[in-house]
């Protein structure tokens, strides 16, 4: 589906952060910088539906920048990542696309991370990242989108945080089936 115009996009962007904070959960949409929004009204319409704006609980957090990079494969699929910090420092990166992102090995060392949410099942793993801190990541398909949340635990995001986030991201998640 192509969108007309940015203005649309964001306008349901608007409706999809409105539906989360209406459903219950304390995950209420994270603000973007003026620069991130920028490059959302000119990149979403690249991805071919509307990308669901992250949420987070507790405050300080803020969408510092967007991208769309292309996936291997033929043809490309096309991934939008929003880059979220809380108070300046990396928070989780929340990307999503249509392709169908299929690798389910879980890294030795690590362990299941699975939260679920209506029909939703996202499945990953909690354990230590390169840089020597504790991260998580999650995988699940809803509404013809694959959905990644990769996440630094530590002082502003634990594992608790992450499951909310999940879950109330899945609740919320748009039917762009085809």
């Amino acid at each position: 589906m192509a969108w007309p115009n940015a203005a649309t996009a964001l306008a349901a962007l608007a409706v999809a952060g409105i539906a989360c904070s209406s459903q219950g959960s304390r995950c209420v949409e994270v603000p973007l910088t003026p620069q991130a929004r920028a490059t959302l009204a000119v990149e979403s319409p690249r991805v071919g539906f509307i990308p669901l704006p992250p949420c987070a609980a507790g405050r300080g957090f803020t969408v510092a920048s967007v991208f769309v990079d292309a996936l291997p494969g033929t043809p490309p699929g096309q991934r939008i990542s929003f880059i979220v910090e809380r108070n300046g420092e990396p928070s989780y990166v929340l990307s999503e696309t249509r392709a169908a992102v299929t690798s389910t090995q879980i890294p030795q060392g690590t362990r299941r991370l699975r939260v679920t949410s209506n029909s939703a099942v996202a499945d990953g793993f909690i354990g230590m990242s390169e840089g020597g801190g504790e991260m998580a990541y999650l995988r699940w398909r809803e509404g013809g989108v694959t959905y990644e949340l990769d996440a630094t635990l530590g002082r502003g995001l634990d594992e608790a945080d992450v499951r909310q986030i999940a879950a109330a991201l899945m609740r919320r998640a748009p039917d762009v089936s085809p």
